[in-house]
């Protein structure tokens, strides 16, 4: 099989994606250490997480207030956000 060596640029893009997936890795495996990083605010009486709060932390805290106490917990439906990154153009 032939391979052709990767210029400059497609080694640093090579690394930079190696780099990037190790420390998303390293988030995944540390998650749940950080539980209480969740910047709460009170909105029109209601409390709120804040937007970048990671979604399975703010579960898991709601989780754990439905298992202490009888407060009715709902849903605020917010702005739904896609962001999506696109390959770099060198690598497709």
């Amino acid at each position: 099989m032939y391979y052709s060596e990767l210029t400059q640029n497609q080694s640093r893009v090579s690394v930079d994606l190696h780099q990037t997936y190790e420390a998303y890795r390293g988030a995944l495996r540390n998650q749940g250490k950080y539980a209480g990083g969740i910047a709460w605010k009170t909105v029109s009486g209601r409390v709120n997480a804040g937007a970048s709060a990671p979604e399975i932390l703010v579960q898991r805290v709601v989780d754990r207030i439905r298992l202490l106490t009888e407060e009715k917990i709902s849903q605020a439906i917010g702005v739904e956000e896609g962001v999506l990154f696109r390959s770099p153009k060198e690598l497709t």
